[in-house]
């Protein structure tokens, strides 16, 4: 399989291994995705100090012969890195991060920044929202939304928004395309709230798990990698 933050436009969020993926490039160029065109209401905060830390990325789904990843959030979130068998990546400055939390339930909005040279200022402004559980102090569980079901509840005129979707090209076996789901939600923080409270907007099953890891035993881990690489290389 190909670097994912190489080629992360041709992967959907589902088949991101956990070693490089984690919370940024986590969906943002990935080929099924929801973005929503405001933020929930509840409390926002650039940093949740529970995600300090070092932690393992774990993922059901990953090829058990694939070394792990680690994702690293400095203090006060002030910076956020990386780990895999490629090395420690520099800063990965390229996303927008928002801590928001309700009664009920947390979430993690990410989105890129904005490209000022795009046609489409509405979609390059979005957040994706990530549902977040903690278990303990060392363990948080991450869901994704189902980007499959939004694309129908917006054609069915159920959520306002728009889908664009696409089976793959002509020139692709049934069965090997590269399908791609693309929804924007519209509306203000209520519209928002509307959508992520359904029951059936979220996946069941946690897409990723992290789990907390000491500076020691991350230091073990870094002698193993190269020494740095950049964010994006494959």
């Amino acid at each position: 399989m190909t670097r994912p933050y190489a080629s992360l436009a041709r992967i959907s969020l589902r088949s991101l291994r956990p070693a490089l993926l984690v919370l940024l490039a986590l969906t943002l160029a990935a080929c099924e995705q929801t973005r929503f065109e405001s933020l929930p209401t509840g409390t926002q905060r650039d940093c949740d100090p529970a995600w300090v830390g070092n932690w393992l990325v774990t993922d059901n789904e990953a090829d058990s012969d694939e070394e792990p990843g680690y994702w690293v959030v400095k203090p006060d979130c002030s910076g956020y890195q990386t780990v895999e068998e490629e090395g420690l990546s520099e800063e990965e400055d390229g996303y927008r991060f928002r801590y928001i939390e309700q009664a009920d339930h947390s979430y993690l909005a990410v989105a890129e920044r904005p490209d000022p040279k795009s046609d489409d200022q509405a979609w390059e402004n979005a957040f994706m929202l990530i549902r977040y559980q903690f278990r303990g102090a060392d363990e948080i569980r991450l869901y994704a939304i189902d980007d499959h079901r939004l694309a129908e509840l917006i054609v069915a005129y159920k959520v306002p928004g728009r889908t664009e979707v696409s089976s793959g090209g002509p020139d692709q076996k049934p069965g090997r395309r590269q399908n791609s789901i693309n929804n924007l939600v519209y509306g203000d923080s209520k519209a928002t709230d509307a959508v992520i409270k359904r029951r059936d907007a979220y996946d069941r099953k946690p897409w990723l798990v992290l789990k907390r890891v000491s500076d020691e035993e991350l230091a073990r881990i870094k002698a193993k990698y190269p020494a740095s690489r950049g964010p994006e290389s494959g």
